[in-house]
């Protein structure tokens, strides 16, 4: 038993030791993947303005407030900059239960596509907005012109990234002629290949 209790301790001594970037890279790709997917298209075409508008506008107006509170209100005697990426870090939702629970009780399609698409969208606002404020935290100050320039690279940047690769994967995988094995392999392989590449620093495509 004492030969277990030790085991089991040096298991957790383990994990705490983990770089926490490879649990980014095992479980993000495939949730991000399978949110984009479940997706209607007609639906998020109708909905991507106003989704647009709930993750760009609103996350700044949610961040803002969040950071007011926690510089005037929390008493930890916060800079700016430490509130602001507090405020980042909790204006990004996770709509997987609202999403659940509007269709266990029969809400509107278009509804749950609109508040799953905005946080598909929010997600990399607030991530955005989260490394910003970062750098600003540890000395690494950015112009206008530099705020600007990374907010249309990490944005947009990932959107065409995507989008190319995305193709590339439907070409392929409409050659495979009565193979599910292949095509679910394909499936996976570009989920995870496409993080691995917006997130990379070595090969320069730092676009996520």
């Amino acid at each position: 038993i004492f030969g277990f209790v030790g085991y089991l301790g040096y298991a957790f001594e383990e994990i705490t030791n983990i770089d926490p970037h490879l649990f980014l890279l095992i479980f993000l790709p495939p949730l991000i993947f399978e949110s984009a997917f479940s997706v209607d298209y007609h639906i998020i075409k109708r909905e991507a303005l106003q989704a647009l508008v709930l993750a760009g506008p609103g996350v700044i107006i949610s961040m803002i407030l969040t950071a007011i509170v926690a510089r005037y209100i929390f008493p930890y005697d916060w800079s700016w900059s430490t509130a602001l990426m507090f405020g980042a870090m909790l204006s990004a939702t996770d709509p997987v239960a609202v999403v659940a629970l509007l269709r266990s009780v029969g809400a509107s399609k278009r509804l749950g596509t609109l508040i799953e698409a905005e946080s598909l969208f929010n997600d990399g606002t607030a991530f955005v907005f989260f490394l910003i404020w970062r750098d600003f935290q540890v000395g690494e100050e950015r112009t206008v012109g530099q705020v600007a320039t990374f907010l249309v690279r990490l944005s947009l940047g990932g959107c065409l990234l995507g989008l190319a690769i995305g193709i590339i994967a439907v070409i392929w995988i409409a050659k495979t002629i009565n193979s599910p094995v292949v095509e679910t392999a394909i499936t996976l392989a570009t989920a995870y290949f496409t993080f691995w590449l917006a997130e990379s620093n070595d090969v320069g495509m730092h676009v996520s």
